[in-house]
């Protein structure tokens, strides 16, 4: 931050003004021992603060606090911690804190005491503003300027109502935009002051141009423009004086940037010559060496291109930021995998010597057991060295890393540890994160024959829903759950089609084992002597008729122009079926489309309840959720998940609760939901 002359001049030494105006000052003090602050000042160093000038014996206790009550910590002034002032012998003290922009009209009460001895001054920056005021010239008026233009630029009109025996009864009002013929009257201005009073007259040749003038947006004439005076609030002018004989047609000429000039567009009207230039894209940074000499052909620049290039990976990891490198070594892990829409992938290289580095996004389609030449530059990422954009030339190949992958069932695959490579087959039946043009990959959920359920985190094939998949990837696990780690590709085999279905019964009718959907027919009641032993049925008594509401959260979405920033805590899945959900500022809001969210908090959880009308009870609920390491749903008094269950349930109502999974899942992501009721007989 710029420093004002006078704390220049005088070696950054206290400059202690005596208050003009009538503080709040309270002297509890005997004439032999004084307790007495001598005087206030605002400091204009590195920041603005508050300092002050003590009279008082060693031992007083100096305290400083906000208007909130909140205490700063008083430290001795360091460059000068005694000095004269008034003629008084002072100790210095400033505010380590400071006083930020948006308190520059804060009052800070100051206190020193000494047995039952005090001394209390209010002070503040404005304050000191309104003193220095009357200012006309030398050092003060600079200071007193800078105090203003940091007023103009935290933002703060000094329009405040002086309060009795605190300030100067002035007001000041802040000007801005104002551009005439040059002049450029923005500042600070007294209130009923008229800045453009002594504007000459404006000369123009009225055949051939236009004269404008706006004051807040409003048409005024010139005489209205001089007469006008500062009122209460911030006035911004604009004069233009704009060309009757034609309408300017520029063309632009865009000069590109070089290694060490910024770039630049110049636009020159064919009918009149006028120009003007607008920024364009920074200096590159990137030399030119078309002659081959290693001498950056710029003008101006003439920089050394000589490479200074490290060959091992040993001295990657001593070298700076930037360094160009050509390593050689054998690909032992895979990072992150193939990504097809931008083509690189991450892997690990480790050389003769056993050293192991990071290639980041490597512009070169590689496997394990590849032995490569990487040409790149060092980079860094967390404080680790890593090679950035590279590319690889494939030498031979070790054939010890080909490993036949297993195929395995969803259900097997849970069952292997983390980093074991498998293959699956499921058909996906959740998108839980939308495709990622940018970084080329999704998340999904696939399930096959097995019942069992996998999530694919970071997917680098685009798939859709219902898409049989064959999957390539390594087992992990994250915040407890199981899944296929980042980077598995899949290779698309087919359409799923509902043929495989559960066994229908009187309450729930068949339903397809992957995808869920239902035939919407139940099965006949099982008698055994006289009784269903499925439901309780009594043969010849009458029969509840059962029905179904089942909606997707993206059709629900979509009908009602739902997003992320509405709340929706009730809604309707069909005329006689109700949804509330409750728990944390963002429950019940839409997002991605596809989903609304219950956010689970430590107590009360957030909850979800469904609800029939009259006349009516509850058979069965199913909530289908996002998996992965998000918050799990209990029925009230339970604790098993139901998340992507079908469970029973009975009464008018049901109370189901969301429990965080862990420090990372604290929301339930709500897909589809589908509850099965009956009439009450």
């Amino acid at each position: 931050m710029r420093k004002f002359s006078l704390a220049k001049a005088l070696s950054l030494v206290v400059v202690c003004v005596m208050l003009l105006g009538a503080l709040a000052l309270t002297v509890f003090a005997t004439e032999d021992e004084k307790v007495d602050i001598v005087a206030a000042n605002v400091y204009y160093g590195d920041v603005y603060q508050i300092m002050y000038a003590v009279d008082a014996p060693d031992g007083a206790t100096l305290k400083a606090t906000d208007s909130k009550g909140n205490e700063i910590k008083v430290v001795p002034f360091a460059e000068k911690p005694t000095d004269v002032v008034g003629g008084v012998e002072c100790k210095i003290y400033i505010l380590e804190t400071g006083v930020a922009a948006q308190a520059i009209d804060e009052v800070i009460t100051l206190t020193v005491e000494y047995g039952n001895k005090k001394s209390v001054k209010n002070y503040s920056i404005l304050q000191y503003i309104y003193e220095r005021s009357q200012v006309v010239d030398g050092a003060e008026l600079e200071m007193l300027q800078a105090l203003l233009d940091y007023a103009i630029k935290a933002d703060v009109f000094l329009d405040k109502t002086p309060v009795e025996n605190s300030f100067a009864a002035y007001t000041y009002v802040k000007v801005t935009g104002a551009t005439v013929n040059g002049i450029n009257p923005t500042g600070m201005y007294l209130k009923g002051a008229a800045p453009f009073a002594n504007l000459d007259a404006i000369e123009y040749d009225a055949t051939k141009y236009e004269l404008a003038i706006t004051v807040n947006e409003e048409v005024k004439t010139l005489d209205e423009l001089k007469a006008l005076t500062v009122a209460d609030t911030a006035i911004n002018v604009v004069v233009t004086v704009t060309d009757k004989a034609h309408e300017h047609s520029y063309e632009a000429v865009v000069t590109a940037p070089t290694c060490i000039d910024d770039g630049y567009t110049t636009y020159t009207c064919a009918g009149c010559g006028d120009t003007y230039t607008e920024a364009g894209d920074p200096a590159t940074g990137v030399h030119v060496d078309n002659d081959g000499d290693n001498v950056c052909d710029t003008e101006g620049c003439e920089e050394d291109l000589t490479p200074a290039t490290v060959n091992t990976i040993a001295d990657v990891l001593n070298a700076a930021d930037g360094t160009p490198a050509v390593i050689n070594g054998t690909v032992t892990a895979i990072d992150a995998g193939w990504n097809a829409t931008s083509n690189y992938m991450s892997v690990i290289i480790t050389d003769d010597a056993g050293n192991t580095i990071l290639c980041y996004k490597i512009k070169t389609e590689l496997k394990k057991g590849d032995i490569v030449t990487v040409t790149g530059e060092v980079g860094s990422y967390n404080e680790a060295k890593q090679i950035v954009n590279a590319t690889a030339v494939v030498n031979d190949h070790d054939t010890s890393y080909d490993v036949v992958i297993p195929e395995v069932t969803i259900a097997e695959a849970l069952e292997l540890i983390d980093g074991t490579d498998v293959i699956v087959i499921g058909t996906v039946i959740r998108v839980d994160g939308a495709w990622n043009s940018t970084y080329g990959n999704m998340n999904v959920t696939i399930k096959d024959e097995s019942g069992k359920e996998l999530y694919l985190y970071r997917l680098a094939t685009k798939v859709e829903l219902n898409d049989i998949i064959k999957v390539t990837g390594t087992m992990a696990t994250y915040s407890g759950s199981r899944q296929v780690g980042e980077g598995s590709t899949a290779e698309i085999i087919g359409t799923h089609e509902c043929t495989d279905y559960t066994e229908a019964t009187c309450l729930a009718p068949a339903m397809c084992i992957i995808c869920g959907e239902i035939t919407g027919e139940l099965a006949e009641h099982d008698y055994v002597e006289g009784v269903c032993s499925v439901c309780g049925h009594e043969e010849g008594a009458a029969e509840a008729q059962k029905f179904t509401a089942s909606q997707t959260m993206e059709d629900l979405i979509a009908a009602n122009g739902w997003t992320s920033s509405t709340t929706k805590q009730s809604f309707n899945l069909d005329d006689n079926v109700s949804v509330k959900v409750n728990g944390g500022s963002n429950t019940g809001k839409a997002y991605e489309g596809t989903h609304i969210r219950i956010y689970a908090t430590d107590s009360p959880a957030g909850t979800l309840t469904i609800s029939v009308g009259e006349g009516y009870e509850l058979v069965s609920v199913k909530v289908t959720t996002v998996t992965g390491t998000y918050a799990f749903l209990y029925v009230s008094g339970t604790t098993t998940d139901i998340c992507n269950e079908t469970v029973s349930v009975s009464g008018s109502s049901v109370l189901l609760q969301s429990v965080k999974n862990g420090s990372n899942g604290k929301q339930v992501r709500v897909l589809a939901i589908e509850v099965v009721y009956q009439e009450i007989v």
